[in-house]
């Protein structure tokens, strides 16, 4: 058969089609991460002293509601994993308009009873937003176009931080109630396009391997997937000490500033901002595997090097470093599953890796908040973090190797 030529006019609509499909699919990706887990999940600590202040909630029951948030991003994940047949995208609509509503909720003062049962809803939206709103958005592109797409979505963590951040700074004059309605705004406006983005893949076509089987070999193939879930696990339990630590590990045992201290906030929230974006361009010329072992690598040093040095400027750069390669190193660990497992199981496998992430990070928490309860110091938190990130490179490594198994 001859093969026929199409006219440049013909062409182009093809195209066009797919850079539609890969925005609509970056802005899918970009609005769930923003939505469900920067805003729904990580936007509740600052407000927690203006609560307390304002007679919202004792100490013990702001910590019962953050606990809830946590229960319920467990039970989204596991609920994600376990029913993995339930249509994807429905399941993100719920998500992202329930995150919404949660925050609307949460305005209303009505007791401890209240806020845990938001903050749990907010929660398990939140991991099914990560679970399914980036497993939808990665699954809509071919293989080549993955890296890019994962970029785009977890630079919405990144801005979230930045948004939660401006809130926090209004705090002392604008209240917990204000507080929490302009959340539920900034919250719905990437939730509305977000839906847009889910409307404009509904009929959009689907890649060769998002509907094709995954392959059914048993064997050492299971030691690759596993292998990244598990160095996923343990380094949540390596970043701990930045996320939970670090503005009082400063002040307390390094003799910063508080002004100082309070501004690495904002340096992190720049980091994640840019840093998923910069990770997919070297990944592009290095290939996600080693872009996902550089991440543990350099994660180590900009958690280790704090306990060495008193430098301001090596503190600001560990702040930077390490707000690149939190998300960076979601972003990567979600693509090389899908890389690995293929699109049709990513779900699944990142599905595992969201409860495996929540499980390291809780328990990683629980034990380095016993251990300062001990000793009083920080510094070995920040080296117990290091060294937990050494193992998930180890990890990584290991779950690489045995990728030539996959089949």
């Amino acid at each position: 058969m001859p093969c026929r030529h199409l006219a440049p006019e013909q062409a182009t609509p093809v195209l066009e089609v797919g850079r539609e499909q890969r925005r609509a699919a970056q802005t899918l990706g970009f609005c769930s991460t923003l939505v469900g887990i920067a805003l729904g999940r990580f936007a509740y600590p600052p407000l927690i002293p203006v609560m307390i202040d304002a007679g919202w909630l004792t100490p013990a029951e702001a910590a019962h509601a953050g606990a809830a948030n946590l229960v319920g991003y467990c039970l989204g994940a596991v609920l994600a994993l376990v029913a993995p047949r339930m249509p994807h995208r429905p399941l993100v609509v719920s998500a992202l308009m329930l995150t919404v509503l949660s925050f609307v909720a949460c305005a209303l003062p009505w007791g401890v009873n209240w806020m845990s049962g938001w903050r749990f809803v907010a929660g398990m939206t939140g991991a099914w937003l990560m679970v399914r709103g980036v497993s939808t958005a990665l699954t809509a592109v071919g293989p080549a176009q993955r890296a890019r797409v994962s970029g785009v979505t977890f630079t919405g963590i990144g801005l979230g931080t930045l948004l939660t951040a401006c809130v926090a700074t209004a705090l002392p004059w604008i209240g917990p109630t204000t507080a929490w309605l302009a959340m539920a705004v900034m919250a719905a406006i990437p939730a509305w396009v977000g839906l847009l983005a889910w409307r404009r893949l509904r009929g959009a076509p689907m890649p060769e391997d998002a509907s094709a089987q995954p392959a059914q070999v048993l064997g050492w193939w299971m030691l690759a997937p596993v292998f990244i879930v598990l160095a996923y696990a343990v380094e949540a339990i390596g970043i701990v000490p930045h996320g939970v630590f670090w503005v009082d590990f400063l002040v307390r045992e390094r003799g910063m500033s508080l002004g100082f201290a309070a501004l690495q906030w904002w340096v992190v929230g720049l980091g994640s901002l840019f840093g998923p974006t910069l990770i997919v361009r070297i990944a592009g010329h290095v290939g996600i595997g080693r872009m996902l072992l550089l991440c543990y690598a350099v994660t180590a040093v900009a958690v280790g090097v704090p306990t060495l040095t008193s430098n301001p400027v090596l503190f600001t750069l560990s702040s930077l470093t390490i707000g690149a390669l939190v998300p960076g190193a979601v972003s990567m660990t979600s693509a090389a599953l899908a890389e690995i497992a293929g699109a049709a199981a990513h779900a699944r496998w990142w599905a595992s890796a969201t409860l495996a992430f929540a499980i390291g990070q809780a328990s990683g928490a629980a034990a380095m908040a016993r251990w300062y309860g001990e000793t009083e110091l920080y510094a070995p938190l920040f080296v117990a973090g290091a060294v937990a990130a050494l193992i998930a490179l180890i990890l990584g490594m290991a779950g690489l190797s045995a990728r030539r198994h996959y089949a």
